[in-house]
């Protein structure tokens, strides 16, 4: 059995790689090779988002960071983008929202108002897109992407959003489009191509609620794991959280496996090796098959070492 003393061992040694990687402004980096230059906002607010709230003076510098560089926008009020260069996207908004806590002015009407004509929720407003990439098709960005749906649920269920107004008619129809994908398409996520990271998002974002969805279909033997939930530790870290919510008990066997390779696969500065791959879409294709993959973690795994983290919490808190 991985012993508590393991576990916190690793997180401890997680949580101090992060502090280590955090710029002086207070912000994160996640450099994705784009012509853009390095993420910020969303990176920071994704870290921030993970980290314990224990570490009073990381996150204050972080929603200090956060709270100048947001923006005003016509539909959610304030915006964040993937740097300071480029419009704001509503998932680096969803994100900066949960970071900073409560922005008068922004409510749950604000996103209901903000959904395709689906029911779902699009990475960018056609405008956005558009100045994103100009003289392009923008349909890859303006289509429904299931982790910005998790997003929205994350957001609304959150100390930050519980309180604003239109919140219950979000929720239920946000979980209404998350539903009625999954049992169309099954746990296939935009930007993560692994359906155990996608079942990790959604059941995280459903909370108490998560029964309502299908099966996870993760295996219940160790041996009929694949490599990559084994030995990448994002897509590992997503499927110990997901297995937990499901069913802790069922999955006690294949919890207990990927937990010691997370320890196994730690290096000696606490954090693990970067192989998170994101499928980007091309812009004029809206099909989840059509994307193109980057190493997320391409300069530094801070994507992937925040997930371990938060996945490390939950098995502290076991």
């Amino acid at each position: 059995m991985v012993s508590k003393r393991e576990v916190d061992d690793a997180y401890y040694r997680a949580v101090g790689w992060l502090i280590r990687q955090q710029e002086p402004d207070g912000s994160w980096l996640a450099d994705f090779g784009f012509r853009h230059g390095p993420a910020t906002s969303w990176p920071t607010a994704f870290v921030a988002n993970r980290l314990p709230e224990c570490l009073g003076p990381e996150l204050f510098r972080a929603r200090l960071f956060l709270r100048g560089t947001r923006n005003s926008h016509p539909f959610y009020g304030v915006g964040w983008g993937y740097n300071q260069h480029t419009p704001s996207d509503l998932d680096s908004t969803l994100e900066g929202l949960r970071a900073v806590g409560p922005v008068r002015g922004v409510d749950g009407c604000r996103f209901l108002g903000s959904r395709t004509r689906g029911g779902g929720f699009a990475t960018y407003t056609h405008r956005d897109a558009t100045m994103v990439y100009p003289g392009q098709s923008v349909r890859g960005w303006v289509n429904s992407h299931l982790e910005v749906a998790a997003n929205v649920l994350m957001w609304a269920r959150s100390w930050a959003g519980a309180s604003s107004s239109g919140v219950d008619e979000l929720v239920g129809a946000t979980e209404d489009h998350i539903l009625g994908f999954i049992r169309r398409y099954g746990y296939r996520a935009y930007w993560y191509h692994s359906p155990f990271a996608a079942a990790g998002l959604i059941l995280k974002a459903f909370g108490r609620r998560h029964k309502q969805l299908p099966p996870i279909l993760l295996p219940l033997a160790v041996a009929d794991l694949d490599w990559e939930t084994q030995h990448n530790p994002f897509i590992c870290a997503l499927a110990i959280e997901a297995a937990m919510i499901w069913d802790r008990v069922r999955y006690a066997a294949v919890i207990e496996h990927l937990a010691r390779q997370l320890l196994k696969l730690q290096l000696t500065d606490g954090s693990w090796r970067p192989l998170l791959v994101l499928s980007v879409p091309y812009p004029d294709r809206c099909d989840p098959r059509w994307v193109q993959h980057i190493n997320a973690d391409y300069r530094q795994p801070v994507i992937s070492v925040a997930t371990v983290v938060a996945a490390l919490q939950r098995l502290r808190g076991e």
